[in-house]
């Protein structure tokens, strides 16, 4: 699912990347992506991708947008995925469930995660 942002211009996605217990996990991989209107009725994304740091916080900034999708994972993680309604409403919370056989992050394209499974939608 794609979620319709209030604002379209200069806005802050931040958060915190969490274990099943509330636990922050430090270094996991997030990925956010950005729809905007490219004009013409035609829609164009830009994403970013980065670790979160020792506390498990991340922070990125987009100059026009109305979709966001957030996505992470970590060793011994599944992927998690958030939808931001409202740039306001940060900081978002990303809780990733245990999978104690994910532990090869190198194969994992979050990008590619978001882009397949959500943006039919």
């Amino acid at each position: 699912m794609l979620s319709s942002c209030e604002r379209n211009h200069d806005f802050q996605v931040d958060g915190k990347v969490l274990g099943e217990q509330g636990e922050p996990i430090p270094f996991a991989k997030v990925t956010i992506l950005c729809w905007y209107d490219a004009g013409w009725d035609k829609m164009d994304e830009t994403d970013t991708t980065f670790t979160t740091s020792a506390d498990g916080m991340f922070k990125a900034q987009f100059k026009d947008g109305y979709k966001v999708i957030i996505a992470g994972v970590a060793k011994g993680y599944s992927i998690g995925v958030e939808e931001l309604y409202d740039p306001d409403s940060s900081p978002i919370l990303l809780k990733l469930k245990s999978d104690k056989n994910n532990l090869d992050l190198s194969t994992i394209d979050l990008r590619e995660h978001i882009i397949g499974n959500y943006s039919n939608e």
